[in-house]
């Protein structure tokens, strides 16, 4: 057994729920991903892949829960505060009466509480780059060549866009991968949250201050540049896809680090 062993034993105890990426992670990313296919074509192929990946997603929403008790079986979580642990108690203690432990309540368990917070610090500069950067309506996306003199228009006041839209979904699922990976620990292992998060969460800035940043790319005579963002920003297939893509990718890897830690059990008594 190696030295890290322990430890990574140790975080996928007690994570263990968190990690069965195949009952939540997947089967979501799996119908977000089925959703942006089929809305941005309608051809055959595309409904065909379509009913095939919401069946795969509703099957692991159904079996995944029976794979991982059959095979790694279950950890129990121990309570927070569990009532039966009563502090001692002395009559002449001068701090007075101890509160009974099991009376307190939490209103949020830890991992929402992380998850809320970052997800609400995140917000702050996500907000005032809305506010303060011009709106920006891109029209007839697929001529890149004109995008600086025909397809961008300003408004004068800030407005809620396609494009804003599709920003904030960006930003729901950046800040959510974040959060999980600074809820974990911020361990190497759980790295897959940061590196799909961070782009997202770039696509969410971007998209929000793109009346800042196109000006500033037409000055520097790169605004070609931006055939590689703009149908991503504006897009609400693509941003479907992306997230959906992310999703099980984290849950793969979720599913994979499950698996080298713990083992295959049921097969562990055979030669």
């Amino acid at each position: 057994m190696k030295p890290e062993d322990p430890d990574r034993i140790r975080f996928v105890t007690r994570h263990f729920n968190e990690l069965q990426g195949l009952r939540c992670m997947v089967p979501l990313g799996l119908i977000t991903l089925a959703t942006g296919l089929t809305t941005a074509s309608h051809s055959l192929p595309l409904l065909l892949l379509y009913g095939v990946l919401t069946a795969g997603a509703f099957l692991l929403l159904t079996r995944s829960r029976a794979y991982y008790r059959t095979t790694f079986g279950e950890v129990e979580r121990q309570p927070v505060n569990p009532s039966a642990q009563l502090a001692p108690v002395s009559i002449f203690s001068p701090a007075g009466p101890a509160p009974r432990i099991g009376s307190e309540r939490k209103f949020l368990n830890p991992s929402a509480r992380t998850l809320f917070t970052v997800m609400g610090l995140a917000f702050i500069p996500f907000s005032i780059l809305w506010a303060i950067s011009p709106t920006v309506v891109i029209d007839q996306p697929t001529h890149w060549s004109h995008l600086a003199s025909q397809t961008v228009m300003y408004a004068g006041a800030r407005e809620l866009t396609l494009e804003a839209l599709v920003s904030m979904m960006y930003f729901v699922f950046g800040s959510l991968f974040l959060g999980i990976w600074l809820w974990r620990g911020r361990r190497l292992s759980q790295a897959h949250y940061l590196v799909l998060g961070l782009p997202l969460l770039g696509l969410a800035i971007l998209g929000v201050a793109l009346g800042l940043v196109l000006p500033a790319l037409w000055d520097l005579g790169i605004a070609g540049i931006t055939r590689y963002f703009v149908p991503a920003l504006r897009s609400p297939e693509s941003a479907q896809i992306l997230c959906g893509t992310a999703f099980v990718l984290a849950g793969l890897l979720d599913h994979r680090q499950l698996v080298r830690a713990l083992g295959q059990p049921a097969m562990e008594g055979q030669p």
